[in-house]
């Protein structure tokens, strides 16, 4: 399945739109300028603005368009943070948790937030978006960016990763 396929299968599933323009369906990412594909946008997907892009590299960018209430970045562990991690100079911070801190690093976020944030329910809806190459919340919106592959992952994927991310935002809501 392409990108199109895909998000036209997941229209006549949710209902949206799928934009394109005229230059060989493809758009320029003005924060980014990456080559974005067709994107899709879904203004009442359960009262929220839901927008899914892909990058050139076969990236899925799915955007929740509402303010989180305070910045935050995680990612996937790798050697690099896990040596910084092993001689005490790394920048991230840690939960308390052993399984959580060893797979991910959260970046951009007040330690106090942290402790109160990670709840169970917070971690397992994380876990449920996982595999990503990114989890963020930024000042306009709640993004994750997983690389996917379209023979695998399908609109019952995205549609959970959507509602998982919604979750996340009604969960940071509440700090």
């Amino acid at each position: 399945m392409n990108k199109l396929d895909f998000l036209n299968s997941l229209k006549e599933k949710i209902g949206g739109n799928i934009e394109n323009t005229k230059f060989d369906n493809t758009i320029i990412d003005i924060r980014s300028n990456a080559l974005i594909e067709p994107v899709y946008k879904n203004d009442d997907y359960n009262g929220y603005f839901i927008k899914l892009s892909f990058s050139e590299a076969n990236e899925l960018i799915i955007d929740i368009n509402k303010t989180p209430p305070f910045l935050l970045l995680i990612e996937p562990e790798n050697f690099i943070s896990r040596t910084l991690d092993k001689i005490g100079l790394s920048a991230e911070i840690k939960i308390n948790r052993e399984e959580f801190d060893k797979k991910y690093q959260i970046k951009n976020l007040n330690k106090n937030i942290a402790d109160s944030f990670f709840t169970d329910e917070v971690i397992e809806k994380i876990d449920e978006i996982y595999p990503f190459i990114f989890l963020k919340f930024t000042y306009k919106e709640y993004r994750v960016m997983k690389a996917v592959d379209l023979s695998s992952y399908n609109t019952e994927n995205v549609l959970h990763d959507i509602d998982s991310l919604i979750t996340l935002s009604m969960l940071a809501e509440k700090q």
